[in-house]
């Protein structure tokens, strides 16, 4: 037994001496596990987006600005992981549309690397910001880059509802009482203008006192520039005022009536379809 106690004794004395002097240390340890531990080479990791980028843009063509078209696989190579100078010859949409392929490539390896759990060489975040650094140095790349970049961004109309949702009882009212007001105003000074064509007394307190403030500007401000002009214009030709104000103002007053009609009735929006419709392809978005 006391035998059996030396020897652990003697054992535990050595290990005691080994750390103390660094022949076995935390260093020693660490290093150790590292010769165990899977080694990130970074440039084989690259290597995999290069080759899954090349895979994706190969076997496709992609229309030039003098018609032709260009291979994918002259585009770009994997092996020094660069655009070509073919680049520049693609068409606007098609260089969106090549470097939308490559985004694609890139995100889907570095996705599959995450859910394989790969831990031989994966496809980090870093792996794809590198790739991208590299790209970006072409200059005509990196001005295309943008729109890779938010192609995912888009309106969310949904998202937008529910988070006015609340507020509609409050935007109903207020959509009310602008109707309201907009109608009355534009019965209002219509009936004023023709009220001013058929009462000579006023149309001369306001052509004559205008100028000379007070009660007659105040008056004149009622009666629009259009029905003034087009009494003093009945005054050199003869022709009647108010046909000649009906002539001036009727596309004006149609179209406040159309616009008036569409928010008294809530379709504000119908007209954003056909709208956008028609810049959507007059643009060539």
């Amino acid at each position: 037994m006391l035998k059996n106690m030396k020897k652990v004794t003697g054992a535990v004395a050595l290990v005691g001496v080994l750390l103390g002097t660094g022949v076995v240390s935390d260093d020693a340890f660490a290093r150790q596990r590292s010769l165990t531990d899977n080694k990130v080479d970074e440039s084989a990791s690259q290597q995999k987006v290069r080759d899954a980028v090349e895979t994706q843009v190969s076997g496709k063509n992609y229309k030039s600005d003098t018609g032709d078209t260009i291979s994918g696989s002259k585009l770009y190579k994997a092996k020094d992981g660069n655009v070509t100078d073919e680049f520049d010859r693609l068409t606007s949409n098609e260089k969106k549309k090549f470097l939308t392929d490559i985004d694609n490539a890139v995100q889907k390896k570095h996705k599959d690397s995450i859910e394989a759990g790969d831990e031989t060489n994966p496809v980090t975040d870093d792996t794809v910001n590198q790739f991208w650094d590299q790209l970006k140095r072409k200059d005509t790349v990196a001005a295309n880059m943008i729109v890779t970049a938010t192609k995912d961004i888009r309106p969310d109309f949904f998202g937008a509802s529910s988070i006015l949702k609340p507020f509609t009882p409050a935007i109903n009212v207020a959509t009310a009482v602008f109707v309201l007001l907009a109608a009355f105003a534009f019965f209002l000074f219509l009936a004023v203008d023709l009220f001013f064509f058929m009462a000579p007394p006023l149309q001369f307190y306001v052509v004559n006192g205008a100028d000379k403030g007070g009660m007659s500007k105040a008056v004149s401000l009622m009666i629009s520039q259009t029905a003034r002009d087009s009494l003093t214009e009945s005054q050199k030709t003869g022709k009647n005022p108010m046909t000649t104000y009906f002539v001036r103002s009727w596309l004006r007053l149609l179209i406040f009536a159309i616009f008036l009609l569409y928010f008294a009735s809530n379709s504000m929006l119908t007209l954003v379809g056909p709208a956008s419709n028609f810049l959507s392809g007059f643009l060539g978005f």
